[in-house]
């Protein structure tokens, strides 16, 4: 929105979307730098686009040995034309020399966090909890895929490490099942309202199973992070990035991880909540203190050399992004826009409808055998993991994030047209040169 009223035309949605395969010039801004993304990244720079990677994992990680070894390709972080970084931390777990592609911008989460800095109120008080689950490693809703697909990605490309994933599993496992326990005792207190989160690679079915019967507890993969950490006085979570944008938004977090868990995976995110070790300590915590403030003392200097835009102006990092992005503009022209979308994703979306009606599917597994089905298995999983979208949906998105930051205006300076079922543009409709037709 932000590069919107600069009056760039931005188009937002699924890598694998066509219309990434049409557009020749402009900049794209990717989520990761990992090995697995160079071709893609790759055939992007032959098309003329400059490339931009922002690891929206840089933060989690086993260890920055780890990190570097399975999140950083050597080629993108030499040849893209921007690496941009969460903080100096990142910048020595890549451990590249310092370069002039190189730039330390934070993260727009967390300016989005920023923004929702309201005093916290007392335990007393709070009456919504979001369980942050993110467990794919003992719950994917795919099975066995999960391991299959860490092994097509090289994370997992040895006797050693398999070893190191299977004993990873183990004591995640641990930490799962005291979650599955934290719902039940939980529930209990009928006051609460309680939402759990599943990370979107888990099998949401042990959610649902968890809630039923309980009239206290809903299961929510579908709304925006940044709204349900709004709507939400207490986030609870393990080792995920969802403890510091809810840190960084003031809400009380709280941390669940069992004592004997021989786990490095999330460590610095667990710095940003105050940490339990079984689910009847939390809920004694919840329940019972209700005159205590909350109170998690963060360090702001090990934060800040983590977080370039931790606490401070809420578009510190998108400015700091968008004027490196200037410095590359070529502004696609709209009417070479609107002919890729017209042409292009037109047929994608036949052939995607053609692809999953259930005669067809039943025909071409027959005539293609595994290649066919292994690509449903696929197509499905995406589907699974990035639902469509809606214009509807997305227009409430829209509207949300201008009443949330007063610097994005209002909903009518944008234009907002869908493309297909998981990608749209994004004009601005100050600038006459950019509306859609």
């Amino acid at each position: 929105m932000y590069a919107t009223l600069r009056n760039y035309p931005v188009i937002i949605g699924d890598h694998d979307g066509q219309i990434f395969n049409q557009i020749t010039n402009g900049f794209l801004l990717y989520k990761d730098h990992a090995p697995w993304s160079e071709k893609r990244l790759s055939k992007a720079t032959s098309r003329g686009l400059n490339i931009g990677c922002l690891d929206e994992e840089g933060l989690i990680y086993k260890s920055p040995e780890i990190y570097k070894e399975t999140r950083c390709s050597q080629k993108t972080l030499n040849e893209a034309d921007a690496i941009f970084l969460w903080g100096e931390a990142q910048k020595t777990a890549i451990s590249m020399p310092a370069v002039k592609n190189q730039f330390i911008v934070g993260n727009p989460r967390i300016d989005l966090a920023n923004l929702l800095g309201n005093r916290r109120g007392k335990l007393g008080s709070a009456k919504k909890i979001l369980i942050n689950t993110r467990f794919p490693s003992c719950n994917a809703f795919r099975g066995d895929q999960e391991l299959d697909a860490l092994k097509k990605l090289n994370i997992i490309k040895s006797k050693e490490d398999l070893e190191a994933h299977q004993e990873f599993v183990t004591h995640d496992t641990i930490i799962y099942k005291s979650f599955l326990e934290l719902i039940d005792v939980l529930s209990e207190n009928k006051e609460l309202q309680i939402t759990i989160r599943p990370h979107p690679s888990e099998n949401t079915d042990v959610y649902t199973c968890a809630a039923k019967n309980k009239s206290n507890v809903s299961v929510d993969q579908q709304t925006e992070l940044i709204e349900q950490i709004k709507n939400h006085d207490i986030i609870i979570h393990d080792g995920c990035t969802t403890a510091i944008e809810a840190q960084a938004a003031k809400k009380i977090v709280l941390g669940l991880r069992p004592n004997g868990v021989n786990l490095k995976y999330g460590e610095f995110a667990n710095e940003f909540s105050m940490n339990f070790s079984d689910a009847e300590s939390i809920t004694n915590f919840i329940n019972n203190f209700e005159t205590e403030q909350y109170a998690k003392s963060i360090d702001k200097d090990i934060v800040q050399h983590a977080i370039f835009n931790w606490g401070i102006n809420n578009k510190k990092s998108a400015d700091s992004i968008l004027s490196v992005v200037d410095t590359f503009r070529t502004d696609p022209l709209p009417n070479k826009i609107k002919d890729v979308i017209n042409s292009r994703e037109s047929v994608t979306n036949t052939l995607h409808k053609i692809l999953n009606h259930n005669k067809a599917k039943t025909a071409l597994s027959f005539f293609l055998g595994n290649k066919f089905h292994n690509y449903i298995k696929r197509s499905e999983a995406r589907d699974h993991k990035f639902k469509k979208l809606t214009k509807e949906s997305t227009q409430d998105l829209l509207d949300l994030l201008t009443r949330l930051d007063p610097h994005l205006g209002n909903p009518s300076d944008y234009n907002l047209l869908l493309i297909s079922e998981k990608s749209f543009l994004l004009t601005s409709t100050t600038n006459k040169a950019s509306k859609p037709s």
